[in-house]
């Protein structure tokens, strides 16, 4: 009869299998890193956390910007606070290259990251100043010199005025990063037109280059590049990869006068072909979203290929932050991401019957 009554029933069913296996993720995640922590709570080790949109209230933001990304200084201010009472010491991207070629960093460290180059971003500094600590501003350098909105915020708002609930908006976000840059936004503009990438308000736009070389100038503000379009560079071929990094290197320099040498793989997409086109255009630190901490010292490999951890809004931080610590990508984690890449394989099938 329990088989009866499950089974046949494919859409609840699914949704109460997902729920379960999530807590089941959640679960196995929290009982390994408490055991993590217990045997790293004092080796010297780097956690990259990574914030996209920040904003005073979300009930605003969600209306501009797309789910999951955007947090509020409130909870910016909790993570900060909640990492520097775990004994975390704030270290800057200028300490973090330096440590690659010799200085040792000896302690827990805590980078604050932020990317795609979000105007809103700016109304991070008096947080970061509150308490003293620097954060690092990965820019995408194209949409920064023509004012152009980002598409998944694009995309996400004409599908929530069609409807669409998060979860919906989250699948197809996933599919259209699929498709070539240049596809993708000719799609959208087809279907929205000519005044798609307009952005709507100060959430969702860029900085322009008069305020992203002003706030670069600002004692608790570092950049990096991000490529001049958010290049998903596994999509490319090497040469293609290596012509949008310098491109996004060069346009970051032409706009604010700095140099950097550090770059953040735009969706998180790496390659062992990408981290090598970084290197070998000058770029010393390399920054996934694998989410996992950083054993100290970086060595030479590692240092191109740098984990961070998005952070959510809402959460409880003072208790994430032991799961967190882990320097490997914990079994639920690994579990959650084997399930999307089922998922997105049934997807694919079913585009291509």
């Amino acid at each position: 009869m329990y088989g009866r009554r499950v089974i046949p029933v494919a859409p609840m069913g699914g949704k109460l299998l997902i729920r379960t296996l999530a807590r089941s993720f959640d679960w196995l995640d929290s009982c390994w890193g408490e055991i993590l922590a217990a045997r790293s709570a004092r080796a010297p080790h780097l956690l990259v956390a990574l914030f996209h949109a920040v904003a005073r209230q979300l009930d605003v933001s969600e209306r501009a910007l797309a789910p999951g990304q955007t947090v509020t200084l409130d909870d910016l201010r909790r993570f900060i606070d909640a990492a520097l009472s775990a004994g975390y010491s704030p270290v800057s991207l200028a300490e973090l290259a330096e440590s690659t070629s010799g200085r040792r960093l000896k302690r827990k460290h805590v980078l604050i990251t932020f990317d795609d180059g979000y105007f809103n971003n700016a109304w991070a500094l008096p947080v970061l100043e509150e308490f003293g600590v620097p954060a690092t501003f990965f820019i995408s350098t194209g949409h920064v010199r023509r004012s152009k909105a980002f598409w998944w915020d694009v995309a996400a708002r004409s599908w929530r005025a069609q409807g669409a609930c998060d979860a919906e908006i989250a699948t197809r976000l996933r599919r259209l990063k699929r498709l070539p840059p240049v596809t993708m936004e000719g799609h959208l503009t087809a279907r929205i037109g000519a005044h798609a990438f307009t952005p709507v308000s100060d959430l969702d736009r860029p900085f322009a280059e008069a305020e992203l070389k002003d706030f670069a100038r600002h004692r608790c503000v570092e950049l990096g590049n991000h490529t001049a379009d958010h290049t998903i560079l596994t999509q490319c071929t090497e040469q293609e990869a290596e012509r949008a990094i310098v491109d996004g290197r060069c346009e970051l320099e032409s706009i604010t006068g700095i140099k950097t040498t550090a770059i953040a793989y735009p969706d998180g997409a790496f390659s062992a072909a990408v981290a090598a086109a970084a290197g070998h255009t000058g770029h010393r630190l390399g920054f996934t979203c694998v989410p996992k901490s950083n054993e100290l010292p970086l060595d030479e490999g590692a240092s191109l290929l740098i984990g961070r951890h998005m952070i959510r809004s809402g959460q409880d931080y003072a208790a994430a932050l032991r799961k967190l610590s882990a320097p490997a990508v914990l079994p639920g984690t690994r579990l959650r991401a084997a399930l999307r890449g089922a998922l997105r394989r049934v997807e694919r099938a079913g585009e291509h019957p």
